[in-house]
């Protein structure tokens, strides 16, 4: 039986869908996949193009902390037996073993991390890196860029008051603040692959230097350059054993009495190694924070994430069978504003979500039907509860509109935001309330702007209508893995 011929590609494509590399119905003057998802039609007018160094300075990109990046090339290591590596091996806890641990960044791990960069190193211009576009990107990040790191300012402040400053004599520190601030703003961000790999080459020279392992600029910068990678959409876990090998080389992880800074780093490593909060994660997790932070820290209220260190002991187990017991027995913690509490009960709720997903696996999820019920659903309280109650705690910070809270809360209520949209079914009240928190985030904070979460919300939406038995959360890897990215969640 002859084959039917393959369909062209349509060409005539609104500029918004062309950009998102999705298939436009070309429905004018707005078309309709644009109206659904609630973006801006850019329309299908002639558009002219600049070469490099003829664009007029006032043109706008429009992407803002976390691009939503094109597919890249997956450059994965070939194992002996043929099958792809993973980069990094384990012991049996999830910690490097002790040979990979001396290894700390390999030529391998190195060539993964720094290939990913070059395409978007090839639009950047040696005018766009000169000195005085250096200072006054460091300028901004040390005013006011690290604040969407830390969503705190005054003299308590770790960041500006011990880290900032460590930057003057560390160039790796320096340029990795200066790629950060690259991605903040709109006519820098070409230059943040250049400056991001410029301070990875000279981080890993650092971690060559035994002199360099026990100072506390090494360790900030290996914090930045995950940070960096993450707003702009990079692979970065592979940073994590590097950081690893500083906290081993200095015996941090054997002794529990550390000073506020160090003991803030440590943490800081022990959040992003959380396991389960990365999509698509390249390296297996070692488990810093139920082993060296869970033991020692149960009351009070973890400065980066602003969220309880009970929770937080909880969210680093996730998924453990008793999870959904242990989140609601969960008593809370005295808060020092309402908003606080909104926070942490999405947190709460949208973990019990997410823990679901992690025990019910591939192959037994409901997407048809009625949203309550759920295989290990407990008895009379139902997904559609739960998602209820999340989109009321964000709903709640949403109408603070407090500025003082505006980056750090729409960095932080992306988790609960994200968990709880995807779980939504078609033609629900949930997902016309997902909808709506999305697109009231996304107008009243500059932080969602890049679209990055929503992009993927929409595309497990779409996919659910063919794979109706797999989870919401196994949907989102798929798709980080075909863009060969890492997702970090919160």
């Amino acid at each position: 039986m002859a084959s039917s011929p393959k369909p062209r590609r349509s060409r005539g494509g609104c500029w918004t869908c062309r950009r998102r590399h999705k298939k436009c119905d070309e429905v004018r003057p707005i078309c309709l996949r644009c109206q659904h998802g609630d973006f801006q039609c850019e329309g299908y007018g002639v558009r002219l193009t600049w070469s490099e160094g003829d664009a007029p300075r006032d043109v706008q990109q429009g992407v803002a902390v976390r691009p939503f990046r094109r597919r890249r090339r997956m450059n994965r290591l070939p194992a002996q037996d043929g099958t792809e590596a993973r980069l990094g091996g384990t012991g049996p806890s999830g910690a490097p073993s002790g040979s990979d641990v001396g290894a700390h960044l390999d030529e391998h791990e190195m060539y993964l991390l720094c290939s990913q960069y070059q395409d978007d190193m090839r639009q950047t211009s040696q005018r766009s890196m000169q000195r005085e576009v250096e200072e006054r990107l460091l300028k901004d990040f040390s005013t006011s860029g690290y604040l969407t790191l830390t969503g705190r300012s005054g003299p308590d402040n770790l960041f500006s008051s011990e880290i900032i400053p460590l930057c003057e004599t560390r160039p790796a520190l320096r340029h990795a603040f200066v790629a950060y601030q690259a991605g903040l703003e709109d006519d820098c961000q070409s230059v943040t692959a250049s400056y991001l790999q410029l301070a990875l080459s000279e981080y890993s020279l650092e971690l060559q230097q035994p002199e360099r392992l026990q100072e506390d600029a090494t360790l900030a910068t290996g914090i930045l350059l995950c940070s960096v990678s993450i707003n702009s959409s990079y692979i970065w876990t592979p940073l994590l054993r590097g950081l690893y090998y500083v906290l081993q080389s200095r015996r941090l992880l054997e002794h529990t009495r550390r000073d506020r800074l160090t003991q803030h780093l440590l943490e800081v490593v022990g959040l992003l190694d959380l396991p389960h909060f990365t999509l698509n994660r390249l390296n297996k997790p070692l488990h810093i924070w139920d082993q060296f932070v869970a033991p020692y820290k149960s009351a009070g209220v973890e400065e980066s994430t602003g969220l309880p260190y009970s929770l937080l002991n909880i969210l680093a187990d996730i998924a453990l069978p008793d999870t959904e017991d242990r989140l609601l027995a969960w008593p809370g913690e005295v808060a020092q504003d309402l908003i606080q509490i909104h926070l942490w009960e999405a947190y709460r709720t949208a973990a019990i979500l997410h823990s679901r997903m992690l025990k019910i696996g591939s192959g037994k999820w409901e997407w048809q039907g009625d949203t309550t019920q759920q295989p290990c659903a407990k008895p009379g309280l139902s997904n559609s509860i739960l998602l209820m109650k999340a989109f009321a705690s964000v709903q709640a910070i949403c109408d603070s509109k407090k500025d003082a809270y505006a980056r750090p809360l729409a960095s932080a209520v992306l988790y609960p935001l994200f968990i709880a949209s995807i779980c939504t079914h078609e033609n629900t009240k949930e997902r016309s309330i997902a909808k709506d928190l999305f697109h009231a985030f996304r107008h009243q904070w500059e932080r969602l702007e890049n679209q990055l979460e929503w992009e993927f919300v929409l595309e497990i939406w779409e996919r659910s209508r063919c794979h109706t038995r797999t989870t919401p959360l196994d949907l989102a890897t798929q798709f980080a893995r075909e863009l060969n990215i890492e997702v970090h969640l919160y």
